[in-house]
């Protein structure tokens, strides 16, 4: 009968089973990341405005302390994350390697110019297998501005050499509990451990540290910065503002390939555009133009016809 219970009782089971099976559907289905998290995943983006990289990094660090002043921040010291921000533009290195093993810098001077020499882990990937890809990197910086010389002076605190620990602060969260357990974890599962850990820390970042960025065609106006955005700003700064050459650069970034410095479309594009212009300064200019067409004022006659 219609009115059964029983019924009842298996039309339920069937809906049941059909929004189970929705359910299900649904849940294949990739989830829309919103705007700004779909942006932080992706490393395409760069400053919309490429000039005086050092100053508009010094101006974001600044802006950044000012505002996030406060006790309650996922790090118990906001300083720790704005030198790891800072360290990640001075040096080009990727999200991970300044977790490998604890990065170095010193400074010195020389025929009375100072230099700042950064020591660091480079390294493509972080898989526990290929650690024969892992090797020590040293590169040697010099101020070339006010504003990278603050940046190097706020990373040394006043020291003349220093070696920076970002595991504790930043991953382990300066855990006494914590360290003991990751101390204890073989080379390849610490690799594993601070490959998960670090994706909070490029999420922060980007919270915390905001200017105008693109993707070569949309721009956010309050976009968020990531690692990987400062390794590409820092290329594209010793390359194309301060002159240096791309093998000089592939090497301070941290690439074996030259070809690599060109794997970016925005600082293809510029080296392309600089060369351009090379090219026409190095031409003889003519002092005297020839005079193909002569200009002439049309006529009352010619200009009834029109």
């Amino acid at each position: 009968m219609e009115g059964s219970p029983y019924i009842n009782k298996e039309e339920q089971g069937l809906k049941l089973i059909k929004a189970g099976v929705e359910k299900l559907q649904a849940s294949k289905q990739p989830k829309k990341e919103p705007r700004e998290l779909k942006q932080i995943h992706h490393t395409a983006w760069w400053l919309v405005d490429l000039v005086d990289t050092d100053k508009q990094v010094y101006n974001i660090l600044k802006k950044s302390l000012e505002l996030t002043a406060n006790p309650k921040r996922p790090f118990r010291k906001i300083n720790d994350l704005a030198r790891y921000f800072v360290f990640l533009y001075l040096s080009g290195a990727r999200r991970n390697e300044l977790f490998i093993k604890d990065p170095t810098i010193t400074r010195y001077t020389k025929e009375g110019l100072t230099f700042w020499k950064i020591g660091r882990i480079n390294e493509k990937h972080f898989e526990g297998r290929n650690h024969d890809r892992r090797e020590w990197q040293v590169s040697v910086y010099r101020a070339w501005n006010i504003y990278e010389r603050a940046l190097f002076d706020y990373v040394m605190e006043g020291r003349a050499a220093l070696t920076i620990d970002f595991v504790g602060p930043l991953i382990l969260h300066s855990i006494p509990q914590d360290k003991l357990k990751f101390d204890k974890l073989s080379d390849a599962e610490k690799t594993v451990e601070i490959d998960m850990r670090s994706a909070n820390i490029t999420k922060a970042m980007a919270k915390v540290f905001r200017t105008r960025i693109t993707d070569g065609h949309t721009v956010i106006e309050d976009g968020g910065i990531t690692p990987h955005m400062l390794r590409h700003t820092r290329c594209y700064d010793l390359l194309m503002n301060k002159g240096l050459r791309d093998g000089q650069v592939a090497r301070m970034i941290g690439w074996r390939d030259v070809k690599m410095v060109q794997h970016y479309a925005y600082v293809a594009r510029a080296m392309r555009e600089e060369e351009m212009e090379r090219m026409y300064f190095n031409m003889p200019e003519r002092k005297t133009s020839p005079e193909i067409f002569k200009p002439s004022t049309p006529s009352v006659s010619d200009a009834s016809h029109v």
